[in-house]
Formats: structure tokens, C-alpha cells, sequence
């Protein structure tokens, strides 16, 4: 398992805007739910964080088959190390095709568009397998693993799909938040009716509404956008980032609420 330090900032980005998100999203369900002392527990994991190992895992596994390769080792190894390799990122990216296809928070046409792409890139390994279980020497698997590390590199489905997941999961867990904040209200209103000081917890409100409504601004139509080329991966990642600090800026107001109509 690589350490959280050594990861690439796109799946930094994918790990922690969903663990903010997520955390987020418990705190005003344990404001507005029956039992507000109590969180509920988060929703299943999405298929951002997969998305993003298996998008890793096709590189790493070329590079690694590629020191393998430099390092000496005799054609049929190589072969097999090749083909273990291989299967394994292919058997990633099945498990991120049968994710996309039941991630709530994308349309159609994303889950179609990331289907295709993700297509593409197991097209690409299974023609390097073949090509490598065909190299006549050493040097002709090299050639073949150098060849799929740049296809894989150069291509921008990778950074797309990234950015374009962790964009729409954002997106949705703002507007599942956002979708609460009546009910938040409410229970401050009736429990000011009981005599409770809730001037700490109003105020909160105030500020979660600000916030949430900032970071709705950054991430609609975010993950359409990096889609359709009118915005790229290094800019969403940007505002996915602006979006993560408002959300959680939201679950500080929204612990703040929870004490003070729980206390």
C-alpha cells in the first residue's frame, strides 16, 4: 500500500475531497436527523478513490515491468511478469468500469463517456500484452513495455477521468448538504421556541449556507466541463482543492449547530 505522502496529487485530491465531503454530509444529517447526538454512517464508497488506483495502477505496472525488463532478467520472466502485470491493471479497470456504471452522481453521458475511456485504456494493455507475448528477444519487450508506458503517459483519459469523477462527487455531496439546510433551520427555530440560546448555532448557519453555496459555484458542471475540453484536469483540480477548504470550513458550522442543539 504506497504511503499517502508518495501519492500523486490527483489521488491525494480523490482520497481527501470525498473524506471531507463525506464528513460533511454526516454532520448536518446528525443535525437534522432523529437522533441528532448520533452520526450516521457515510454512503458507500464512491468510485472515485478506484478510479484513480486503477488509472495509477496501468503506469505503475509498465514502469515497474519496464525496471524488470533493465534489470537483466531472461525473455520468458519477463514475459510472465509482463502478463502479471497486465492482468492486474486489466482487472482494475474492469472493477472501475462495474463502479462508473453504478456511481450515483454521474449522468448517463459521463458514465458513457468514462465507459469509453476506460475501454481505451484496456484496449491498450491487452494489445501490449499480446505484443509483448510475441517479442522474439529482450530487447523487442523493452521496446514494447517503453512504447505502452508513453501511450499510457501521454494520454490525457487518465487526468480526465480523475478529475472528472472526483468533480461530480463533489458536486453531488454539496447539493446532498445543501439539500438539508431547511431542515437545520428548523431545528434551530423550534429549539429557540423552547428557550435555547442559538445565536452561535444561527450564525454557524449563516456561514454553512455561504459555504456550501461557494463551493456549489466551483463544482457544477465541473465534471461536464473537463469532459467536453473546456477545462482542464489542472484546473479542476484547483477548484476541486477551493471547494475541499469551503466544506470543510461547512463541517465546522455544521459541528457548531449539533453542540449547541444538542447541548
Amino acid at each position: 500500500m504506497p504511503r499517502f505522502s508518495n501519492l500523486s496529487l490527483p489521488r491525494r485530491i480523490a482520497i481527501g475531497a470525498t473524506g471531507v465531503v463525506v464528513a460533511g454530509t454526516v454532520g448536518l444529517t446528525a443535525v437534522t436527523g432523529p437522533a441528532w447526538a448520533t452520526a450516521t454512517s457515510p454512503a458507500p464508497a464512491s468510485a472515485t478513490a478506484t478510479v484513480a488506483s486503477a488509472t495509477a495502477t496501468v503506469a505503475n505496472a509498465a514502469a515497474s515491468v519496464a525496471s524488470a525488463a533493465a534489470s537483466g532478467a531472461n525473455l520468458s520472466t519477463l514475459k510472465a511478469k509482463v502478463d502479471a502485470r497486465i492482468d492486474k491493471a486489466v482487472a482494475r479497470i474492469d472493477k472501475v468500469s462495474a463502479a462508473v456504471t453504478k456511481a450515483k452522481a454521474l449522468s448517463a453521458s459521463d458514465k458513457a463517456a468514462f465507459s469509453a475511456k476506460l475501454s481505451s485504456l484496456r484496449q491498450q494493455l491487452t494489445a501490449a500484452k499480446a505484443a509483448a507475448d510475441a517479442a522474439p528477444t529482450v530487447a523487442a519487450l523493452r521496446s514494447d513495455i517503453k512504447g505502452l508506458i508513453a501511450s499510457v503517459r501521454q494520454s490525457g483519459d487518465v487526468a480526465e477521468i480523475r478529475a472528472a469523477v472526483v468533480a461530480a462527487q463533489v458536486a453531488t455531496r454539496v447539493d446532498s448538504a445543501t439539500s438539508r439546510l431547511a431542515a437545520v433551520q428548523a431545528r434551530i427555530t423550534a429549539a429557540q421556541a423552547k428557550g435555547v440560546n442559538v445565536t452561535a448555532a444561527q450564525a454557524a448557519l449563516t456561514d454553512l449556507q455561504a459555504k456550501l453555496a461557494d463551493a456549489h459555484s466551483k463544482v457544477a458542471g465541473l465534471a461536464a466541463a473537463v469532459m467536453a475540453g473546456t477545462t482542464t484536469p489542472a484546473n479542476a483540480k484547483a477548484a476541486i482543492v477551493a471547494a475541499r477548504s469551503d466544506l470543510k470550513a461547512a463541517g465546522a458550522d455544521a459541528k457548531i449547530i449539533r453542540q449547541t442543539l444538542t447541548s
